[in-house]
């Protein structure tokens, strides 16, 4: 098999792994109630939720598809501080509402 063939194959079997995981996916609403459980039982004050939540917004912004996104808007993810991954969080809550208001989902 040609490098070429076994990069598509491994291409094509991490689709279907990636399908099978999307199908599988918990909602919003298990996923909400397990981040509540984890937080109220490791007893963590509202900074730490705050930070914690906010690291994982900045992780999840440093993303090489998100980074891409964002710097053709001209967001520099590199030199985003606490200020800008909250706006860029907003930005990105306020669209999931207005998404799921549609749709029937909230």
């Amino acid at each position: 098999m040609s490098k070429r063939d076994m990069k598509a194959y491994q291409r094509k079997k991490l689709e279907v792994e990636l399908q099978k995981r999307k199908k599988n996916r918990k909602s919003m609403d298990e996923l909400y109630k397990e981040l509540m459980l984890m937080i109220t039982a490791n007893f963590l004050d509202n900074s730490e939720i705050a930070a914690m939540l906010t690291s994982a917004m900045y992780a999840t912004l440093n993303t090489s598809d998100n980074k891409a996104a964002l710097k053709a808007l001209g967001v520099d993810v590199d030199k985003a501080g606490v200020d800008e991954t909250l706006s860029i969080q907003r930005l990105w809550a306020i669209e999931y509402q207005e998404q799921h208001k549609v749709s029937g989902d909230a």
